[in-house]
């Protein structure tokens, strides 16, 4: 997983990399266990997350773009869209 932070909503920084333990597992409720990894995160870019994680994670609170390809073109996509980004979480990329 990276992180970035957002300057003026137009410029990105990669200001740390994470390590998601349960990227290759199968287990029950394991959205939850991704979640203490990216709750300080505003807005989440993924490829997929299946529909029970979405539920669970919009529960607390989090926010969703679901963008393949590139995180560079999906970021530009995101600034575009909501300039008040404050941080962003890539995963699955």
């Amino acid at each position: 997983m990276y992180i970035y932070e957002t300057e003026n909503g137009m410029t990105f920084k990669l200001i740390e990399k994470r390590n998601n333990p349960y990227a290759e597992k199968m287990q029950h409720l394991k959205t939850l266990d991704v979640y203490e990894l990216i709750q300080d995160c505003a807005v989440t870019i993924s490829a997929h997350i299946g529909k029970k994680g979405i539920t669970r994670l919009q529960e607390r609170g989090m926010q969703f773009i679901f963008k393949k390809g590139k995180i560079e073109q999906a970021l530009i996509e995101v600034s575009n869209d909501d300039n008040k980004m404050h941080q962003v979480q890539k995963e699955n990329y």
